[in-house]
């Protein structure tokens, strides 16, 4: 059986009108990892009512985890790649987990894999991300 890690978060009320909620994102995310022959070994939640703090606090757990466990975990899941990072310093965080850890990145709505072209349309995503973002202040 796979063991994945898993982050639902939602940063706005506006989100979770859209149908981006935590709950929806984690019924999919679990159902994804069910469809793979695996289960969610470790499930990290940033409601929108977070503070910045608390919220990088959290994506450090997430981040310090996933290093300390990386021989145990087949994959990292996210919703979509702006719910993993809203910016691309901790996109670059992620993708390293990837690369030097060998935990791959997956987005269960936006699957890509970890050819150069799979990166490169994660980077575009997460680069979007980032400029909603700065502008949203």
């Amino acid at each position: 059986m796979k063991h994945f890690v898993a982050l639902a978060r939602v940063s706005s009320r506006e989100q979770e009108r859209e149908g981006f909620s935590l709950d929806v994102q984690e019924d999919a995310l679990r159902a994804y990892a069910q469809r793979h022959d695996g289960s969610i070994s470790k499930l990290y939640r940033i409601a929108e009512t977070a503070t910045r703090r608390d919220e990088r606090k959290t994506f450090r757990e997430l981040i310090t985890y996933a290093m300390e466990h990386a021989a145990e975990i087949d994959g990292l899941l996210f919703y979509k790649v702006d719910r993993a990072a809203r910016n691309l310093y901790d996109y670059i965080e992620l993708e390293r987990l990837e690369s030097e850890y060998h935990i791959p990145f997956i987005s269960t709505s936006q699957p890509t894999d970890n050819s150069p072209a799979g990166r490169m349309m994660r980077r575009q995503l997460a680069m979007f991300a980032s400029y909603t973002t700065e502008q949203q202040g």
